[in-house]
């Protein structure tokens, strides 16, 4: 028989390690950078607006062509004649027992007719007081004189009264649609 063979135990010598196996460390800091400028630059970018829509006031375009019934437009139909013009503008005030004003604007108008919608913008001073729309009936407007005449009920103002005739039929009128009424002393 053969005697066994003793093996001593296999001892591993200590070696002397490196750095630990991984992404190196300026990867990591110039990768968290780029993150933290991204996240902090794109919220101060939209606190500060950026990419925010305005708004935009609607823009007044002019009406087509009216067209007859056998579908070709009317001769001559073009569409700034069909345009209403302003031949004059002016108003007037009248104070009250209450201490407010009688404001009366007037407007002298070719081309209007019956039930023609219309938009105006009231001013007390500067500043807007309101947007009207309505049609031009008998009770406001005179077809045989072409005269629209507003009577309103307005606070007392130092600075006056304004209304702006905007546009007659949706499109914009020729020449002056701003009456003014001048200011007045008020107590």
């Amino acid at each position: 028989m053969e005697d066994p063979v003793a093996t001593a135990p296999v001892v591993a010598e200590p070696t002397s390690r490196g750095p630990a196996k991984g992404p190196p460390v300026l990867a990591m800091f110039l990768g968290l950078l780029t993150l933290m400028i991204l996240s902090i630059g794109s919220s101060a970018l939209l606190l500060a607006g950026a990419g925010r829509l305005e708004p935009t006031e609607p823009v007044a375009t002019a009406a087509p062509p009216l067209v007859a019934p056998g579908g070709t437009a009317r001769p001559g139909a073009a569409a700034t004649a069909e345009r209403v013009r302003v031949v004059s503008a002016s108003g007037d005030s009248t104070a009250t027992e209450a201490g407010a004003h009688r404001v009366t604007f007037t407007w002298t108008l070719d081309g209007a007719r019956e039930n023609d919608p219309v938009e105006i913008h009231f001013y007390v001073g500067g500043q807007l007081a309101g947007r009207e729309t309505g049609t031009l009936d008998a009770s406001v407007f005179s077809f045989a004189s072409g005269i629209l005449r507003i009577v309103t009920e307005q606070e007392c103002s130092t600075g006056g009264w304004h209304a702006d005739l905007v546009t007659v039929r949706g499109v914009l009128v020729d020449g002056d649609g701003i009456a003014v009424v001048p200011g007045v002393t008020c107590d």
